[in-house]
Order: structure tokens, then C-alpha cells, then sequence
């Protein structure tokens, strides 16, 4: 489980730290998971252990790592072939990432919209936090941008489906899972706006944007967008 706190099991068993031994054991499992290339014995020291110059020391430390991180999952994870380290794929397991990603391949397929609700939900009923939200280190920032940016993508065409059909208190619920999960977004601002106004519900549209206005200015110090203002002054005020 990479959506927020790294977890792992081994059969039904959830592994602890003290079958990790160490928090870089762990980490380093979930680097494996998360690069999709196979990685040198250097590549890997350099982003786990750069402040380590000695080349003896650095020895046992990848050694010990590997050994307490197969010995925790497996010997068969890890992988090690032409001087190179990797995840081993092919293995008998279940990763919520790809289930994330496999149910929008599938909504993509289809166009029909019940089941494209359908399996949009279950995508976002994956997502229990940030992507290794309690995992710290260079290599995470990119996947972890990757996948949040399509988490809210997806809820926001869920969010759109949902209205479409006359599913108006889904939809709202689904803007406001956008909203907890990135408190900036402005997008299920907008649309969960659009659609209070649809219910002729003028101060829910007022409290959401204040709410977005205090976002900005609190946590951001930035004004609200010129697009969100403007469909405020536009749409909100004009429905007084």
C-alpha cells in the first residue's frame, strides 16, 4: 500500500518494523516499487546514503540493507541482474497503484457513464492519503506529484460525470474529497460553486468561495485566481 502510510503485507501478516529492522529497509523496498528501471549499487547508495565517502563502509551498509530487505519480503523481490538491482514484477502481488491505474485504463474504455462512475469510484476509494505521505526523499516527490495530479484529475471528471447525470449530491461529495485531499484546488471550488448555484443555493456558492478565498490568503498569500473572482462577481453576485 503506497496511498498514505507505506504498508506491507506478506500473506496476511503486516509487516512491522521490526521485520523491516530499519526505516531505510522499508523505504528502500518502496524505491524499488516506485522506479521502474533497475538500478546500479551506486545509484541507489548516492540517494540513500550520499553522506557516506568510505567505500568499505558503504559496502556493508548496501549489503546489510538488501539482506534485511529480502529476508523481510522475500528473496525473490529484489532482483539482481547485469550489475543491476530492481523490483521483481513478475512476482505474486498486489499493489494499489496499479489497481488505481488499472481502473481508470478501464473508464477510459468504456463510454458508458453509469460504468464509468462505476469504476472511477472504485479508483478513488484507493486513495487513503498521499501517495508514501510518511516516506521522505528526492525519488518519492516526482511519483508523488504524478499521482496526485491524476487523483484530482480523476475525481474532477467523476465530479462531471456524476452532475451530468442528475447525481448533484454525489458530485458535491466527490468536489468536496478534492477539496480536503489539496485544500488549494481550485477546480472543485469551481464546480461545486456551479453546482450550488444550480440548486438556486446562493450561500453555499459564498461559503465555498470564502472558504477558497481564506485557503489563498492564509496558506498560499496569494489573492483568488482572476478566473475564480471573475465568475464570483459574475455569477454569485448577479444571483443576489
Amino acid at each position: 500500500q503506497a496511498f498514505g502510510h507505506a504498508q506491507v503485507r506478506v500473506g496476511d501478516k503486516l509487516l512491522t518494523m521490526s521485520d523491516w529492522q530499519t526505516k531505510s529497509v522499508r523505504d528502500l523496498f518502496f524505491y524499488f516499487l516506485t522506479v521502474k528501471y533497475p538500478m546500479t549499487k551506486g545509484q541507489i547508495s548516492q540517494e540513500f546514503w550520499p553522506e557516506i565517502e568510505d567505500p568499505s563502509r558503504l559496502k556493508i551498509r548496501f549489503k546489510n540493507n538488501i539482506y534485511r530487505l529480502r529476508r523481510a519480503v522475500g528473496s525473490d523481490v529484489i532482483i539482481f541482474e547485469d550489475d543491476r538491482y530492481s523490483f521483481n514484477r513478475a512476482s505474486d502481488y498486489e499493489y494499489d497503484i496499479d489497481a488505481f491505474e488499472g481502473y481508470l485504463f478501464q473508464a477510459e474504455l468504456t463510454k458508458e457513464p453509469e460504468r464509468q462512475i462505476e469504476l472511477l469510484q472504485k479508483a478513488v476509494e484507493l486513495v487513503k492519503g498521499h501517495f508514501l505521505e510518511d516516506i521522505y526523499g528526492t525519488w518519492v516527490l516526482p511519483e508523488q506529484e504524478r499521482i496526485n495530479r491524476i487523483y484530482l484529475t480523476t475525481l474532477m471528471s467523476l465530479a462531471d460525470i456524476q452532475k451530468k447525470k442528475n447525481r448533484i449530491h454525489e458530485a458535491l461529495a466527490t468536489c468536496q474529497r478534492a477539496i480536503d485531499h489539496e485544500p488549494s484546488f481550485e477546480a472543485a471550488y469551481l464546480l461545486a460553486m456551479k453546482i450550488h448555484l444550480q440548486l438556486n443555493d446562493r450561500a453555499g456558492a459564498v461559503r465555498l468561495y470564502e472558504a477558497y478565498e481564506t485557503i489563498m490568503r492564509d496558506e498560499l498569500d496569494l489573492p483568488p485566481s482572476p478566473e475564480m473572482e471573475a465568475f464570483y462577481n459574475s455569477a454569485i453576485q448577479s444571483a443576489r
